[in-house]
C-alpha cells in the first residue's frame, strides 16, 4: 500500500497481536479492519476436535458368504462398544468395515481417517527391531505429530515392556503391549481394537483398562472385540452380538 505505514508485531501471546496505523474497532473491543481489510477474529483457544465414526444398514461377507447384518450403530464419545459373537462370526471383518480396510456389501460407513485408528489382532511388528524402535517406527507412520523419544519410554516402561530387547525375544503379551503403547501416543480420537486383551496377564488387563477409561474421560470412543470379559473396570457401554440377523443386545 504506497504511502502507507503500519507495523505488525506479535506479541509473546499469539493471539494478541498490536497493530499501528488505520483501523476501525468493532463490538467487544475487537479490530474487524485495517486499511480497509478485514482482520481474523485469532483465538488462543484450539478448535475443539470432533471425530465421526458411523455405520447405516451395512453388511458383512466373506468370499460371498454373508456374515451380519445389516447393522447400523455409531461410535458415541466417551462410549465403549464390545462387539461380541462367536469364532468366524466376522468380528475382526467388522472393525476392518469401519475402519475403511474392507468394503461392506451393501450400506455405508461415514468415518473422520485422521481421528480413527485400528490395532489389528495380527500385529505389524519387525521381530529384528527392538521395543522402542517398534514402536517410534509405527507412531511415525499412525501419529497425528512427532512423539518424542521419551515419551514413548515413559509408554514402555509403563506398560513394563523391555525396551531395548529384540521384539522375537517377548512374550506374546509382550509384543500386545507394544502395540497398545501406540494408543495414548498416536493421538487420535477413534480407536478400534481387535482382540486386545488376547495373551494380557491380570495386572496388563488392569494397565490396560486403564488406559481406555482415560480415553474415554477425555472424549474419545473406542469399538472392541473381545472373547474375554476383562477386568471389572474394563469399559463396557455397549454389547453387539454379531450373527446372521444383524445385531442382538
Amino acid at each position: 500500500m504506497p504511502g502507507r505505514r503500519f507495523t505488525l508485531e506479535r506479541m509473546n501471546d499469539p493471539a494478541r497481536l498490536l497493530l499501528t496505523g488505520r483501523f476501525q474497532w468493532g463490538a467487544h473491543g475487537r479490530i474487524h479492519s485495517f486499511f480497509g481489510l478485514p482482520v481474523p477474529n485469532v483465538s488462543s483457544e484450539q478448535p475443539k476436535r470432533v471425530a465421526c465414526l458411523a455405520w447405516r444398514r451395512i453388511v458383512g461377507a466373506r468370499n460371498q458368504t454373508r456374515l451380519w447384518g445389516p447393522l447400523t450403530g455409531e461410535a458415541v464419545a466417551g462410549q465403549a462398544i464390545h462387539v461380541a459373537g462367536a469364532n468366524g462370526c466376522g468380528k475382526s471383518t467388522f472393525l476392518k468395515a469401519l475402519a475403511g480396510l474392507h468394503t461392506p456389501v451393501a450400506g455405508a460407513v461415514e468415518r473422520t481417517p485422521a481421528e480413527t485408528l485400528l490395532i489389528g489382532h495380527e500385529l505389524p511388528l519387525s521381530p529384528d527391531l527392538d521395543a522402542l524402535a517398534n514402536l517410534s517406527l509405527w507412531l511415525a507412520l499412525v501419529s497425528r505429530s512427532p512423539v518424542p523419544r521419551e515419551h514413548c519410554v515413559a509408554a514402555l516402561s509403563a506398560a513394563a515392556v523391555p525396551i531395548g530387547r529384540a521384539v522375537r525375544l517377548l512374550s506374546a503379551g509382550q509384543r500386545r503391549k507394544v502395540a497398545l503403547c501406540v494408543l495414548p501416543l498416536a493421538d487420535r480420537l477413534v480407536w478400534l481394537l481387535d482382540e486386545p486383551l488376547d495373551a494380557l496377564d491380570s495386572q496388563a488387563a488392569f494397565w490396560l483398562a486403564d488406559l481406555c477409561n482415560r480415553h474415554l474421560q477425555r472424549g474419545g470412543s473406542i469399538v472392541y472385540t473381545s472373547h474375554q470379559r476383562g477386568p471389572e473396570q474394563f469399559p463396557r457401554h455397549q454389547v453387539l452380538a454379531l450373527s446372521g440377523d444383524g445385531v442382538r443386545a
